[in-house]
C-alpha cells in the first residue's frame, strides 16, 4: 500500500516535493547535527558579509560623494595650442568620454560684465558650455545672448536669473585707435557652487567664438546696439574640458592625452588612492570568499556524504517503494539547500549586528557616513552563492544516492 502511495505521489506534482519533506523530516530528526551544519555555513558567510559591508560603506561612500562634485570627473587642457576639430570630434567619440566643451582663449573671452545701472562692474572669463554640460544641470545657455553666472559672480553683481547685463570687451592695435564691443546679456540661472567656486560667465558656443573672434580682429563690430557679432569660421580651438563616464576613466584618459603631449589638469592623483583601495577591498573579498568557499564546499560535501552512507538502507527502501534516482538525488539537494538558507538567516543576522556596534564606534569619525552599509543587495547576493555553493557540495553526495538500488534495502534488512 505504501509503494502504490509513493508510485502515485512521484507520477503527479509531489513528485518533487516528496523528496523535499524527505529532506526536512531528516534534517529536523538530528537537529543538533542541522544545527551544526547551519552554524558553520553562517561562521563562513558572516564574515564575508561584513567585509562586504565594510567597502560598499567606505569605498562607495567615499565614491558617491565624489561623485556629487561634477568636476571630480573634469579633465581639462591647460596650454593653449590648436586642437583641430578632427581631434576633438575623436577624443567626444571616445567610450569613455560623457561630454566635451570646446574652450576658446581665456584672454580672448574674459568679459567686464556692468548691471544694467552701472553701479558694479567686474571682469570674469566666459566658459563655453554646450547642451549635456554635467556642470549645468539645470541646462546650458540656450541661446547667444543667454548666460549662466557662477554663485560668487551672481552674489557680487548682486543678480539673480531673469535679470538683465551688460558685457564689455575691447580691442586694440598700434595703428588704430581702441575699439569697444558691448553686447546685451539676459541671466538665463545662476549655476551652483559645485560647477564653480570662482567667477565664471559660461556662455554659449556661438557667444565664446564670436567674443574670441572679435578680439582677434576676424570679425567686424555689429552696427546694431548691444548686439552679438557673428561668429567667424574655425578650424579649431585652443583647448577643451571633457568630462569622464566614470571616476575609473579619468586616469586613462589622463594618460592617453599626455602620451599626445596635452598636459591635462584633473583630479586623477585624489581619485587614484581611491580606487587603489577598492580594488584592494575586492580582492581581499575574492581571496576569503575563495578560501571560505572551498571551507564550506569541502565540510558540507563530506557531511552530506557521509549523512548518505548512514542512511543508504533507508534510502534503498525509498528507491524500493517506488522513488526514482532524481528524487533520491534531490535529498541530499535539498538538505544541502535548507541547511544554507538557515546558515544565511543566522549569518545576516550576526553581520547586522556587528555592523551596529561597527557603525556606532566609528561611525561619523572615520568617515562622516556610516563605516559599513550592508543592504538588500548584499544579502540577497551572499545568500544566493551560499545556497549555490552549497548545492555544489551536495553534488558529490547525490551522485553517491544515485548509485543506490533497490535490492540493497532487502539486503541491508
Amino acid at each position: 500500500m505504501r509503494r502504490d502511495t509513493a508510485a502515485r505521489g512521484a507520477g503527479q506534482g509531489g513528485r518533487w516535493l516528496l523528496p523535499l519533506r524527505l529532506a526536512l523530516a531528516d534534517l529536523l530528526g538530528e537537529s543538533r547535527m542541522t544545527l551544526c551544519s547551519a552554524l558553520a555555513t553562517a561562521a563562513v558567510l558572516a564574515p564575508l558579509l561584513v567585509l562586504a559591508g565594510l567597502r560598499a560603506g567606505a569605498v562607495e561612500g567615499m565614491r558617491a560623494a565624489v561623485l556629487k562634485d561634477p568636476l571630480a570627473r573634469e579633465v581639462m587642457s591647460i596650454a593653449s595650442r590648436d586642437f583641430d576639430h578632427a581631434f576633438l570630434a575623436a577624443l567626444r567619440a571616445r567610450p569613455e568620454v560623457e561630454h566635451l566643451s570646446p574652450r576658446t582663449r581665456q584672454l580672448s573671452a574674459s568679459l567686464l560684465l556692468e548691471t544694467p545701472d552701472g553701479a558694479r562692474q567686474l571682469w570674469a572669463p566666459v566658459v563655453p558650455s554646450a547642451p549635456g554640460d554635467p556642470l549645468l544641470p539645470e541646462g546650458a545657455p540656450a541661446g547667444p545672448g543667454q548666460v549662466v553666472l557662477s554663485t560668487p559672480l551672481a552674489a557680487r553683481l548682486g543678480l539673480k536669473a531673469g535679470d538683465a547685463l551688460v558685457g564689455r570687451l575691447g580691442r586694440g592695435e598700434r595703428e588704430q585707435a581702441p575699439q569697444r564691443l558691448q553686447v546685451a546679456l539676459a541671466v538665463q540661472a545662476v549655476a551652483p557652487l559645485a560647477a564653480a567656486d570662482r567667477d565664471a560667465v559660461f556662455a554659449a558656443p556661438a557667444l565664446a567664438d564670436a567674443l574670441e573672434d572679435w578680439a582677434e580682429f576676424r570679425t567686424a563690430t555689429p552696427e546694431a546696439a548691444g548686439g552679438i557679432p557673428s561668429p567667424a569660421a574655425r578650424e579649431g580651438y585652443a583647448g577643451f574640458r571633457l568630462y569622464a563616464r566614470r571616476l575609473e576613466d579619468v586616469p586613462p584618459l589622463v594618460t592617453a592625452l599626455r602620451a599626445q603631449g596635452v598636459e591635462t589638469r584633473s583630479r586623477a592623483q585624489d581619485i587614484a588612492p581611491m580606487l587603489a583601495v577598492d580594488r584592494a577591498l575586492t580582492r581581499l573579498l575574492l581571496a576569503v570568499a575563495g578560501v571560505s568557499g572551498l571551507g564550506l564546499v569541502l565540510s558540507l560535501g563530506a557531511g552530506l556524504w557521509a549523512n548518505v552512507e548512514r542512511k543508504r538502507v533507508l534510502l534503498a527502501g525509498l528507491r524500493l517503494m517506488g522513488l526514482g534516482r532524481g528524487g533520491v538525488m534531490a535529498v541530499p539537494v535539498a538538505q544541502a539547500a535548507l541547511i544554507a538558507l538557515a546558515g544565511a538567516l543566522v549569518a545576516a543576522a550576526l553581520a547586522l549586528a556587528v555592523q551596529a556596534g561597527i557603525n556606532a564606534g566609528f561611525g561619523g569619525i572615520i568617515l562622516d557616513r556610516p563605516l559599513s552599509a550592508i543592504d538588500a543587495a548584499i544579502l540577497g547576493t551572499g545568500t544566493v552563492l551560499v545556497v549555490a555553493a552549497a548545492v555544489g557540495a551536495s553534488a558529490l553526495a547525490a551522485w553517491q544516492a544515485a548509485r543506490i538500488e533497490p535490492y540493497e534495502a532487502v539486503r541491508g534488512g
